[in-house]
C-alpha cells in the first residue's frame, strides 16, 4: 500500500494537482453550505397567509388526532371521519384542504359533482362507489367532494321526479359510515351547509363542522405581501393599512386588487406599483362577499 511519504513526493513533483484538489474541495464545501441554507418551497399550512386561529383548530382537532391515533385509541377515541368545511365564496377552503392533505401526509383525491355526473340513471351511484374503491386502495387517502351539497342535498326537500339523487346520498352514506377504519378522511367544502342533507351531518359521519372565514387582519396584510412579491413594488408599500382598508374582502378579491393595480401600472408606463395605486384599486374594486354568508358563523347542525 503507498505510504504518505510517497503520496507527498508525488504532491511535490506535480503541484498543480494539489491546486484542482483544493479547488474541488472548495466547491463541495461552496454546495454542502449552499444547500444548508437554500429556502425550501412552502409546504402545507405554511403556504396559507394568516389565519392562525383557524390552523390552531384544524391542527388540534385533526392533524393531532391523526399523528397520535395510538392514544386515542387507548382512550377509546376515534379519529375523525369526516369534516365539512364551510363558509363564504372565496376564502379558501379548497386550498386549506389541499394544504392539510400535505400536513397528513396523505394521498389526495379530489372528485367534483361534474366527475359523478352522469345521463344515466344509477351510473353516479356507481360512480360514488368507484371512488371509495379507489381511495381504499391507495389508503391513507382524503376524499374530497368541491360543492358537497350538489352530491347530498337534503332528501325532504327533493321532488318526486328525482328520486335517484335519494339513491346517491344513500350511497355515499353507506360509504361515509366506515370511512376512517377504512383508512379515509372524507372532506366536504361548501358554501350552502344549510341546504345539505342532515343525516349525512350526523355525528359519526361528518364529526367536524369548520367554518372558514374570509381573512383575518394577518392573513390581508401577507396576502398582499405575497401577490407583490414578484412584482416590482415600492419598498415603503403598508401592508397593515391595506389590510385594514379591506376588511371583509375575500383572498380572491386581494388577488384581484393587486391584478388590477398591476395592469395599471403597464398601461400608464409606471416602473413600479406604489401605495397609493393599490389604494385607487381598492376604492374602485369593493368586496365580492355577500355580507349575509357571514351568518354561517353561527350555523348549528340541522
Amino acid at each position: 500500500m503507498t505510504d504518505i511519504n510517497e503520496i507527498q513526493s508525488y504532491l511535490q513533483q506535480n503541484p498543480w494537482l494539489l491546486g484542482a484538489l483544493i479547488v474541488v474541495g472548495v466547491f463541495f464545501v461552496y454546495k454542502i453550505v449552499m444547500s444548508m441554507h437554500e429556502k425550501k418551497s412552502p409546504y402545507g399550512f405554511e403556504r396559507v397567509a394568516g389565519m392562525y386561529e383557524l390552523k390552531k383548530k384544524i391542527y388540534q382537532d385533526v392533524i393531532f388526532p391523526f399523528y397520535n391515533a395510538e392514544r386515542y385509541k387507548k382512550f377509546n377515541l376515534t379519529l375523525p371521519n369526516g369534516i365539512i368545511f364551510y363558509g363564504p365564496t372565496g376564502c379558501g377552503k379548497t386550498f386549506f384542504v389541499e394544504c392539510l392533505a400535505e400536513e397528513l401526509n396523505m394521498n389526495f383525491i379530489k372528485v367534483s359533482h361534474a366527475d359523478l355526473a352522469s345521463p344515466y340513471v344509477h351510473e353516479s351511484v356507481a360512480k360514488i362507489a368507484e371512488t371509495f374503491e379507489h381511495a381504499k386502495s391507495v389508503k391513507p387517502c382524503i376524499v374530497f367532494f368541491d360543492e358537497i351539497e350538489s352530491l347530498v342535498p337534503a332528501r325532504a326537500k327533493l321532488s318526486a321526479d328525482i328520486t335517484y339523487k335519494k339513491e346517491e346520498v344513500d350511497e355515499f352514506l353507506t360509504h361515509l359510515n366506515n370511512a376512517s377504519k377504512e383508512g379515509i378522511l372524507v372532506i366536504g367544502a361548501t358554501n350552502h351547509i344549510d341546504v345539505i342533507d342532515p343525516a349525512v351531518q350526523r355525528s359519526g359521519r361528518f364529526d367536524l363542522k369548520i367554518y372558514v372565514s374570509p381573512p383575518d387582519d394577518d392573513a390581508r396584510a401577507e396576502l398582499f405581501y405575497k401577490a407583490l412579491k414578484e412584482i416590482p413594488h415600492d419598498k415603503e408599500i403598508d401592508f397593515s393599512e391595506l389590510s385594514r382598508l379591506t376588511a371583509n374582502y375575500t383572498s380572491a378579491d386581494i388577488v384581484n386588487i393587486v391584478q388590477s393595480t398591476a395592469r395599471y401600472a403597464v398601461v400608464s408606463d409606471h416602473k413600479q406599483i406604489s401605495q397609493k395605486m393599490l389604494e385607487r384599486s381598492i376604492s374602485e374594486i369593493p368586496s365580492s362577499l355577500d355580507m349575509s354568508e357571514l351568518e354561517y358563523n353561527e350555523y348549528e347542525t340541522l
